[in-house]
């Protein structure tokens, strides 16, 4: 429904965010499930499909561009409170974060090997899209 009124609106692209707090709303990925999918980080979707997937086909389905937003820097949304699965990179690298707020994020202080990881996932992304797709446009 989003996207038919986004179309009939003449909206020509949407932006959105696939990976919220190191996991990932897509599937093949090396970080968990989104939490925004089941409840529960790392769980898939039941039943289960390749978010990010379907967005892109419904989007292009509609003349619509797709837009994929990777926050590289969040890893708890809400400390306390958030849903962190058992292969989280929080609970294997914990040193490697800081809290402000209510929230974890990458901590400047481990840099070059936290850098490391976000850039391996987003390279597997990457790669996986391409092969998927035969294209990718990058801005």
């Amino acid at each position: 429904d989003l996207l038919n009124s986004h179309q009939k609106t003449g909206i020509n692209a949407v932006f959105v965010q696939i990976r919220t707090a190191a996991d990932a709303l897509y599937a093949k990925s090396p970080e968990p499930w989104s939490t925004f999918l089941s409840g529960l980080q790392g769980q898939p979707p039941s039943p289960y499909y390749d978010p990010l997937a379907f967005m892109i086909e419904e989007s292009h389905a509609r003349g619509i561009e797709f837009h994929a937003w990777l926050n590289p820097y969040r890893a708890v949304q809400t400390v306390g409170k958030s849903s962190i699965a058992a292969d989280h990179i929080i609970r294997k690298k914990p040193e490697w974060f800081l809290i402000y707020g209510e929230k974890k994020y990458f901590s400047y202080s481990h840099y070059p090997r936290s850098l490391a990881a976000v850039s391996k996932s987003f390279n597997f992304l990457i790669t996986s899209l391409a092969a998927a797709s035969g294209s990718l446009v990058f801005t």
